[in-house]
């Protein structure tokens, strides 16, 4: 996502990003492209008015928003930050975090797709929270990676509820699609055979991708295990907390956990592994 947006600002002339990592070799490609790295998120925020951040949970948010916080309320110089969440965590999360401090305006711009649908522009937006005039500017950056922008009126952590809902399809698809094969090759029919007709039936990259990488069983590549039972876990407290029912999401947990015992590393589409050994296929 970075990369694109930097590449972006760099063919119209403009200011070249910031950027920090943890895990310093992960902003060598943005690097390449002519972003400035930071030594640390402090650094990067007392240089930077708006930050976008793009963490794994909501541990990782929470301690970026705290330093980032900290900063502003220390400095007059660096006030007025407006932090921008583009990852799947809790609404509840986002909620708190958005009365915690005036000095820190807080957007959420979650955003669906994987690397290749960031480096081909294909990702879509959700975008909430903070003024008019903060939204049209997260989205000039967001521009540059995505292919929609879907903006919300209300605060913030209602674009995480929709972000969270589009995960719960996706993952409800993956779920669909493994029994599907499952169901044709139990009864002579060959999984590619299924890929036709489903995609035939209802096109679309994540209906055709997800069932062409089950049915070739190519799992090395995407959004972990982990990283799905991380999902699925915000997708079910999210229903609990709101008196709604998810057993779609629930047998997917279940196929998730056991997945993850066998290998946690592979794409979230291996739980169809599970579906095809409770089948004894």
């Amino acid at each position: 996502m970075a990369v694109n947006i930097q590449k972006g600002l760099a063919a119209a002339g403009l200011a070249p990003l910031h950027v920090w990592n943890r895990t310093a070799s992960k902003a060598e490609p943005v690097q390449a492209e002519g972003a400035i790295v930071e030594p640390s998120l402090e650094s990067l925020a007392s240089k930077c008015s708006l930050i976008f951040a793009m963490t794994f949970d909501d541990a990782a948010l929470e301690s970026a928003f705290s330093a980032i916080s900290a900063l502003s309320n220390k400095s007059k110089e660096t006030e007025n930050k407006i932090l921008v969440t583009c990852s799947t965590v809790a609404p509840s999360l986002v909620q708190q975090l958005e009365h915690k401090t005036k000095s820190v305006s807080v957007l959420s711009a979650p955003v669906f797709g994987r690397p290749d649908a960031a480096a081909a522009k294909m990702l879509v937006a959700v975008l909430a929270g903070g003024s008019e005039t903060e939204k049209n500017l997260v989205a000039k950056y967001l521009e540059y990676t995505t292919r929609k922008i879907t903006r919300l009126g209300g605060p913030a952590h209602t674009a995480n509820v929709l972000k969270l809902t589009g995960n719960f399809c996706i993952l409800s698809v993956i779920e669909m699609l493994a029994q599907a094969q499952t169901l044709a090759e139990k009864n002579g029919v060959p999984r590619e055979a299924v890929v036709d007709v489903v995609s035939a039936l209802m096109p679309g990259p994540i209906v055709t991708g997800y069932s062409e990488r089950i049915a070739r069983d190519e799992f090395d590549v995407g959004f972990t295990v982990d990283g799905g039972l991380k999902d699925v876990g915000l997708m079910r407290d999210l229903a609990s907390s709101s008196s709604v029912s998810l057993p779609f999401a629930d047998i997917a947990h279940g196929h998730l956990e056991r997945q993850k015992a066998e290998n946690k590393d592979l794409d979230w589409a291996s739980l169809a592994k599970i579906v095809r050994k409770d089948s004894h296929l």
